[in-house]
C-alpha cells in the first residue's frame, strides 16, 4: 500500500505514501535491535487484528455489526475521519512545523505532483513522520530535486527543519513506542478505505489502535478514549 511517492515528496494516487531518505554523516545513537519501520507494521498489525468491539465502541468508532446495517458507510467514514482529525491536532507540533498546515506550493502541485493531504488520517502520518525526525526517524521525502525557493518549504514538510543534518535519520532509532506510534499512524491511513463492511471494519481498528497509541505516547484526546489495557 505505501508506494515511493512521485518525484519529491506526497502525490500520485490514493494509495501513495512517503518514502524515507536517509541522510550523511554520523549517527547521533546508536541502533539497538535494528527493528525498523516495516516490523512495526507488521507487529502492529496482528495487534489491530485482536481490537474488539467493546474497544471500537470506546473509540467512538462503528463496531463490527453497525457497520453491517443500511446507511453504516457514510456514518462510520465520518466517525473514522472525525477520530484522525483529532489524532492530528493532538500531535505535539507547532503549525509552523507541521506538513498538514503547510500546503505545497502550486507550481510544485502542477509540475511533479505533489499534493495536499487527502484525509486527515495522511496527513496526521505526513505530521507524525515529522515529529519523529527530532529523535533521529527518518526524513519524510527527499528535498535533492526542489528549487531553491521550495527548500524552506521542503524542509518543513521533510522534517528536516526538526532533525539534525549532521547525523544519520533512521527508524531504527527511534525506541519502541515512538516506532509504534508511527507506525499506527501509518497503519491508520494505509487502511483508511471504503469498501465492504470487513473492509471499512479493518480500517476502524486501525483508527482505534492508533488512538490507543496516542494515549501512550502523551497525545490523549477527551472522548476517545481509544483501545483498553488488557
Amino acid at each position: 500500500m505505501v508506494a515511493a511517492f512521485a518525484a519529491v515528496l506526497w502525490g500520485g494516487s490514493v494509495a501513495v505514501g512517503f518514502c524515507p531518505v536517509a541522510v550523511a554523516g554520523e549517527p547521533s545513537r546508536e541502533i539497538a535491535d535494528g527493528r525498523d519501520l516495516d516490523a512495526a507494521k507488521q507487529e502492529l498489525r496482528e495487534e489491530i487484528e485482536r481490537v474488539t468491539d467493546a474497544e471500537l465502541k470506546a473509540a467512538n468508532l462503528c463496531t463490527s455489526e453497525e457497520e453491517k446495517q443500511e446507511g453504516a458507510a457514510e456514518k462510520c467514514d465520518k466517525k473514522r475521519a472525525a477520530s484522525a482529525e483529532r489524532r492530528l491536532d493532538a500531535i505535539d507540533l507547532d503549525s509552523n512545523q507541521r506538513p498538514s498546515t503547510n500546503p505545497a506550493p502550486y507550481e510544485m502541485r502542477a509540475d511533479v505532483g505533489v499534493a495536499p493531504a487527502r484525509s486527515s488520517a495522511e496527513a496526521a502520518a505526513r505530521d507524525v513522520c515529522v515529529y519523529m525526525t527530532q529523535y533521529g526517524g527518518a526524513y519524510c521525502g527527499s528535498c535533492d530535486k526542489v528549487a531553491s525557493k521550495y527548500l524552506d518549504w521542503c524542509n518543513v514538510v521533510t522534517g528536516r527543519a526538526l532533525g539534525s543534518s549532521s547525523s544519520k535519520h533512521d527508524d531504527r532509532y527511534l525506541d519502541d513506542l515512538k516506532l509504534d506510534v508511527k507506525a499506527a499512524a501509518y497503519l491508520a491511513f494505509e487502511e483508511d478505505k471504503m469498501g465492504d463492511s470487513d473492509v471499512r471494519t479493518k480500517a476502524d481498528k486501525a483508527e482505534a489502535y492508533a488512538v490507543y497509541m496516542w494515549e501512550q505516547i502523551g497525545w490523549p484526546e477527551e472522548g476517545n478514549t481509544g483501545r483498553s489495557e488488557e
